[in-house]
């Protein structure tokens, strides 16, 4: 007997019904914490992007700054000139790091730290430190006069000449020789 009423094991199709039957059931969202691998697909998915970490924050300034010795300073200074005249260089460049250390704007440590470097053939060194150590004490004759040597040496002619005049104002007695020199380099 056939009837007009559908069997009781068949139910009428709805659209969700034959998506069912059509498509794979997709994957609950909601994935355990300790289930990496799990997640990372979760978030392909998703198109999630993983978020940063957050980057620690610095530690806190300090109030005050770290106080200086400017008297301990000049005396390492003054032993690092010694060692230096003694012909220990090695000796001379770490008294002057010292004196750097108790004291970063000792001007004389600074010039040290050019002469030694100056003394072993580093010229480019011996710029970075006589530069610092002319803003330290930009009327100090003697310290322009090696910032233009020093300037001499990696060719910076100009910037050498300047040097030199001043140092020649300031009545350094060597300046005058020095600028005859580089203006025969200069071609005039």
């Amino acid at each position: 007997m056939s009837s007009s009423r559908p069997s009781s094991n068949h139910r009428p199709s709805s659209p969700s019904s034959r998506r069912r039957e059509t498509e794979p059931e997709p994957e609950p969202l909601i994935v355990p914490d300790d289930d990496l691998p799990a997640r990372l697909e979760r978030d392909r998915r998703l198109k999630l992007r993983p978020v940063a970490e957050p980057k620690p924050e610095p530690p806190p300034e300090p109030d005050e700054p770290v106080a200086s010795d400017p008297d301990g300073s000049r005396a390492l200074s003054s032993q690092g000139d010694a060692a230096r005249r003694r012909g220990d260089t090695a000796e001379a460049e770490k008294l002057y790091n010292q004196a750097l250390d108790l004291w970063n704007s000792n001007a004389a440590a600074l010039i040290g730290l050019s002469d030694v470097a100056f003394e072993r053939g580093n010229f480019d060194r011996a710029v970075k430190y006589a530069e610092k150590a002319v803003r330290a004490e930009p009327a100090k004759s003697d310290y322009l006069l090696r910032l233009g040597d020093a300037y001499f040496k990696v060719f910076r002619y100009s910037d050498a000449q300047l040097r030199y005049e001043r140092a020649a104002e300031l009545g350094h007695p060597k300046a005058a020789e020095r600028l005859t020199r580089v203006r025969e380099k200069l071609g005039g």
